[in-house]
């Protein structure tokens, strides 16, 4: 198993990221009351479609490769090979936290495994942290924040998220923003694709994230 970063450069037009759970259900056939139990840890399931010239153009200065999708693509397609390797993604469409830092000065407190929690300093006193929906990272998969959450006096902010953090963070490691999981993809088929005869293709990729293969 080969784990790859993300191609530099190669950006989608639409994206779907998403937190998957898996709860079981039983619901009373005389008094219809319902009991739901979690049956299992959530996974990030994330959707990506590339449109673009599927031939390339020869000699043409494009520096974000879109007449050049089918080619980087098929390259990418090709080093994943299916299921068989794991690609790093984060949500690119809500890439920065949203408070009054972008993450630069920040620095957390050590996080243990397990925890729900983090706590975060380095902000401007008493302003916004973070926004609900806002993602950290650090342990190998990315993490929503719960809640609004605005810095106290002194520019700290303390953080739940979901779901828990699967490793150790290191004070000081945690990733604000692009925080990149794990994933796979779903399928062997995502290279079958029907383009315009010289002209453009559309992709659709489906991943699953996988974040305890490399654990």
């Amino acid at each position: 198993m080969t784990d790859y970063a993300w191609p530099e450069g190669l950006c989608p037009d639409r994206v779907s990221f998403s937190l998957e759970t898996q709860t079981g259900r039983n619901v009373s056939p005389l008094t219809r009351q319902q009991k739901t139990y979690e049956l299992t840890a959530p996974l990030w399931r994330c959707t990506i479609m590339f449109t673009g010239n599927y031939r390339g153009v020869r000699g043409r200065n494009d520096p974000y490769g879109q007449q050049n999708i089918g080619g980087r693509v098929d390259a990418l397609l090709a080093k994943l090979r299916g299921g068989a390797n794991r690609l790093s993604i984060y949500d690119f469409d809500r890439p920065l936290i949203r408070g009054t830092n972008d993450g630069w000065s920040l620095t957390n407190t050590a996080v243990a495994a397990g925890a729900e929690t983090a706590t975060i300093s380095g902000f401007m006193p008493n302003t916004p942290a973070f926004l609900a929906g806002d993602y950290v990272g650090g342990d190998g998969r990315p993490h929503l924040v719960l809640d609004d959450v605005t810095a106290n006096s002194s520019g700290v902010a303390t953080i739940s998220v979901y779901p828990p953090f699967i490793a150790s963070i290191a004070s000081g490691a945690m990733l604000y923003g692009k925080a990149p999981g794990w994933f796979r993809l779903t399928g062997d088929e995502y290279g079958q694709v029907m383009p315009d005869l010289g002209g453009d293709v559309t992709y659709q990729l489906e991943f699953l994230e996988d974040p305890y293969s490399g654990a």
